[in-house]
């Protein structure tokens, strides 16, 4: 920490204030101030004060209780949405990647074709056949970005697959599963690093994105975009209810990017060259 402090102190600053912000969300039954779904019809509306730090939303819930709790859902959903989408598009990239030929040109014409279609849009056709849930927002929020990971690592796979050690291990009968997990995939690790971190503020903005469109958590779950789609309606008469919840989703996305940042010059590059 020390060294990132001298190197890039706004990365080791991004790097404290985002474990802050998932300690409170880990640590949030402990943390809220009040019962975050505890109803005060006297306290409607309620300007922030020594009592709601952050005021109160239309039912008289303490925001602040709800911004900290919040965090458990927005959080653990772009990081599931991560996995998912990282882990499918890694392998699909590979493979492609590595097996070549027709299976490239074909899968390749697949990513192209995804590619050409906004993500979000994407995203509110999986969720509109699945149906509205938070899950439901993470699966669809990965299938959207998938075919990004697969063209990056795809890319990063034909460079590793040129290499004399892969020729080797085709040499003395490696088969291709073997030759993709134990050759290729840690040669290519300093990539999928760069760009899960690059990516992690994304996945968060778009499932944020999606509940605020009312297709992801549903009431009265705190849930960040949630709680800013409750708040336009009230934005003229009390802003806090938009303000804080999305002073949490800025900070969170952009202390991932200044971290992922940091980790790609660190690492040489590996996600602006892939």
């Amino acid at each position: 920490m020390i060294k990132m402090w001298q190197c890039n102190p706004g990365a080791a600053l991004a790097v404290m204030v985002l474990l802050g912000i998932v300690m409170a969300a880990i640590f949030a039954a402990w943390l809220t101030p009040h019962d975050w779904n505890a109803i005060g019809v006297t306290e409607s509306l309620a300007r922030p004060s020594m009592r709601h730090w952050f005021g109160a939303d239309i039912f008289g819930r303490d925001l602040l209780s709800r911004v900290i709790a919040g965090g458990r859902y927005s959080i653990s959903i772009g990081l599931l949405t991560l996995v998912l989408g990282l882990v499918s598009g890694s392998l699909l990239g590979m493979v492609l990647g590595y097996a070549g030929g027709r299976i490239d040109g074909w899968g390749s014409r697949f990513i192209d074709v995804m590619l050409g279609v906004p993500a979000l849009v994407i995203a509110v056709m999986v969720v509109s056949i699945m149906g509205v849930g938070l899950f439901n927002v993470a699966l669809a929020v990965a299938f959207a970005q998938l075919p990004h990971y697969a063209r990056i690592l795809r890319s990063a796979t034909l460079v590793v697959r040129r290499r004399l050690f892969i020729e080797a291990a085709v040499a003395i009968g490696a088969r291709s599963p073997s030759i993709i997990l134990t050759h290729i995939l840690p040669n290519i690790a300093p990539t999928l690093v760069v760009v899960a971190t690059l990516n992690l503020g994304e996945a968060i903005l778009a499932t944020s994105t999606l509940s605020f469109l009312g297709l992801g958590a549903q009431p009265p779950t705190p849930e960040w975009g949630s709680m800013l789609s409750d708040g336009q309606e009230y934005m003229r008469y009390a802003p806090w209810m938009m303000f804080f919840p999305g002073l949490a989703i800025f900070l969170t996305v952009v202390c991932v990017n200044l971290i992922g940042n940091y980790l790609n010059q660190r690492l040489g590059g590996a996600g602006r060259r892939a």
